[in-house]
């Protein structure tokens, strides 16, 4: 309500402000909060991307996850590494000790490597691995497989190993069955312990009666720190077990 002012003995009420000052009014002080929280949010963002905080939240995020068992039960949450030299050198480190566990099991083996070193494919006769005419795996080939698992789940944190095993098709070989020879081969590295998500069998159109393992080392991309190697399940150890060639 306008105030009113005493002079003498004359009152007079001061004029009300206009309608069109009161939105003005109104118009610059939303502007104004519009520029403040704008400002605030951009020098947020600024500060919340600078390395020093953004190492400080990964670091107590890393502290809740700790205290709350997250890390060991696996439920950390997922992050990205890029690979460094030393990862890969480790990771290169690791194909070579399989191309070696190859070589020093089996008799007639193939084992050829890339230029760059990040791609190894072994081939061998089918009847190295199983028994004649059958989809059973030799007792004294069951330790290979228990060392090759154990290279595959072991990699640095920047690098992981690929896998894919093929079985011979064409022609149907007059041994085992190629599909149940597969078949085989994977559930032997499964139970193992090799990593399932990283591993592929199934079925060649090449030679009859050969099987190739082809094992790559890639960038990880998003994976989790707390993916440490599994314990085999069942059979227990094995002497392969010393020589499995752990990148670690």
């Amino acid at each position: 309500m306008p105030a009113l002012i005493e002079v003498g003995r004359i009152v007079a009420r001061t004029p009300a402000p206009s309608d069109a000052v009161e939105r003005a009014r109104t118009t610059l002080t939303l502007v104004y909060l519009s520029l403040f929280l704008l400002l605030l949010v951009f020098f947020t963002v600024l500060v919340a991307n600078t390395a020093p905080q953004r190492q400080s939240l990964i670091s107590a995020r890393d502290s809740i996850e700790r205290s709350l068992g997250l890390d060991a039960l696996g439920f950390g949450w997922s992050r990205r590494y890029d690979p460094s030299e030393a990862d890969w050198g480790r990771a290169l480190i690791g194909l070579r000790r399989l191309g070696a566990l190859f070589r020093a099991e089996l008799a007639l083996v193939s084992v050829t490597a890339s230029a760059d070193g990040r791609r190894l494919e072994v081939a061998l006769p089918a009847d190295q691995l199983f028994l004649p005419a059958t989809d059973r795996v030799r007792v004294e080939r069951r330790d290979l497989l228990v060392g090759i698992a154990g290279i595959l789940r072991r990699h640095p944190p920047g690098v992981r190993y690929e896998a894919e095993v093929l079985v011979g098709l064409a022609g149907r070989p007059t041994g085992g069955d190629p599909i149940a020879r597969a078949s085989a081969l994977a559930h032997r590295l499964l139970n193992a312990a090799a990593p399932g998500e990283r591993l592929s069998v199934g079925l060649d159109k090449g030679e009859p009666g050969l099987v190739r393992f082809v094992f790559v080392a890639v960038p990880a991309g998003s994976m989790r720190p707390t993916d440490a190697p599994a314990r085999p399940r069942g059979g227990g150890g094995s002497p392969a077990g010393g020589r499995d060639g752990g990148t670690d």
